[in-house]
């Protein structure tokens, strides 16, 4: 075995077993605290909602946990299994040209990859929320989900994937930079468009016109500078229960999405603060940030690629014969997650450093008892837990936990006083 694989075993072990660790901590904090609502929540959540928080928060965890072991296997098999040779072989039995072989491989491993991962997706949605009473989605529409997404992967995939590709073979030792340009366009072209053209294909989005809500958020608009910007309510509840509200694209397509959910849960001065947060975002630039830290990443990837592309060695550590330009990018797409997952740490840091401040944002322009109110039902109506383990939010939580985000609005509302 090359030295190689056995740091690829290593680390592919290290990494399953500390994610397994860190979700036994969440379960055995989140059980040893169900049983007393935190003290700053006595008044606004009940025992009954604190538990129901803990029971579902401890429900997702399990399921976290076996689905990390199985990644591991699947893994494995892919690699060291021969999985991936496999498809290579096939790939080449068909007689096409190498690019088209490569193009196969990769879309083989991609449909695999999917389906592999329904089972978990299911198990989600028709037992653990369920049970909790949040499933609204129907099996016909999971499968017509999962049946949509598919085809809209082939449609923007297939022919990014063979363009790089091309270039491998067509631009000489610089490709690798062409490459990541046009990938790059095509991402950015995709985010723009998502709001307008493929997310309408899975829910139905419209203008967000209550009367209680609207002088409310004209004069937040005025005040922040979104005024013409476009706010829009999504029929989330055809598939779930919970609630949320989201800030996405940019340019003429940018838009705030409130959930149905969320806003049938909040008042008109709540629902403004949640709009000030999603401003913040914006004012913020945090897309903009997200596409920045993407191409640095991207970047470097495509860099990588093009190092290990002719090396042998490269192929033959994970299971595959021979260099092979589908297999490459495969390969690099299972084995970096897992060199990187010691940086998750410092993604999560940063991304919940930026929802305090659009939290401050939004403190500024709107009441801080409606942020408060705000999140308080996003966490009772959600069954968001309220005790989470402090490590595991160290390394998986984007956002920050709901005791520590509420008490960092509530110190600046106090200073605003």
């Amino acid at each position: 075995m090359q030295i190689v694989t056995i740091i690829f075993v290593v680390m592919l072990g290290i990494s399953t077993l500390v994610l397994l660790w860190l979700a036994g901590r969440h379960i055995r904090h989140v059980t040893a605290h169900r049983q007393q609502v935190p003290a700053d929540f006595v008044q606004v959540i009940t025992l009954e909602q604190h538990q129901k928080g803990a029971d579902y928060t401890v429900a997702k965890t399990h399921l976290q946990r076996w689905q990390t072991v199985w990644n591991g296997l699947v893994v494995l098999a892919w690699t060291l299994g021969g999985g991936l040779q496999w498809i290579v072989t096939q790939s080449e039995a068909t007689g096409v040209g190498v690019l088209w072989q490569s193009v196969m491989v990769v879309v083989a491993w991609f449909v695999v990859s999917d389906v592999l991962s329904l089972p978990f997706e299911w198990y989600r949605t028709f037992v653990i929320d369920e049970r909790f009473g949040f499933n609204k989605t129907t099996l016909a529409l999971f499968v017509r989900d999962w049946i949509v997404s598919l085809v809209l992967n082939m449609i923007f995939g297939v022919p990014l994937v063979a363009g790089i590709i091309w270039f491998m073979t067509s631009t000489g030792s610089a490709w690798w930079l062409w490459a990541w340009g046009v990938f790059m366009v095509v991402q950015i072209v995709i985010l723009w468009v998502q709001p307008v053209i493929i997310q309408p294909l899975f829910n139905k989005f419209t203008p967000l016109t209550d009367p209680q809500l609207q002088g409310r958020i004209q004069g937040l608009l005025q005040r922040t500078g979104f005024a013409g910007s476009q706010i829009f309510v999504m029929d989330a509840s055809k598939r779930s229960g919970l609630g949320n509200a989201y800030f996405t694209s940019f340019g003429r397509t940018k838009r705030v999405v409130f959930f149905d959910t969320l806003l049938a849960q909040l008042t008109p001065g709540q629902a403004t603060a949640v709009l000030a947060h999603e401003i913040g975002h914006y004012k913020h630039r945090d897309i903009i940030k997200f596409i920045g830290f993407f191409m640095v990443v991207s970047l470097a990837g495509f860099g990588l690629l093009a190092w290990v592309l002719p090396q042998a060695w490269f192929y033959q550590s994970f299971g595959v014969l021979a260099p092979q330009m589908g297999a490459a990018l495969v390969l690099l797409l299972m084995v970096a997650p897992i060199a990187g997952f010691i940086f998750t740490p410092l993604q999560s840091a940063f991304t919940r450093s930026i929802e305090y401040a659009a939290d401050a944002y939004a403190v500024r322009h709107t009441d801080a008892d409606d942020m408060v109110g705000a999140l308080v039902a996003l966490y009772r109506d959600n069954a968001g837990t309220l005790t989470p383990d402090p490590l595991y939010v160290a390394y998986h939580y984007s956002h920050p936990p709901g005791s520590a985000r509420i008490g960092h609005i509530r110190s600046l509302g106090a200073e605003n006083t």
